[in-house]
């Protein structure tokens, strides 16, 4: 098989990086509004993240909103 591509024949495929445990202003652990949060994940090269306030889903969809 020829380098750079996966068994189907495609371009092979590029990891995702990811963090699937951020927190938002909307937990009483962290300080960043959803804006500020998203902005950095963008300039840590994130692909994808989750929101993962204490019992509550605000600071995710305020994210979501800003972002989807």
């Amino acid at each position: 098989m020829e380098r750079g591509t996966h068994a189907a024949g495609g371009p092979a495929a590029r990891a995702l990086r990811v963090d699937l445990h951020l927190h938002t202003n909307h937990s009483p652990d962290a300080w960043m509004r959803p804006a500020q949060l998203i902005e950095r994940a963008i300039a840590a090269g994130l692909d994808r993240f989750a929101v993962t306030d204490h019992d509550t889903l605000d600071g995710a969809l305020a994210a979501y909103e800003l972002d989807p």
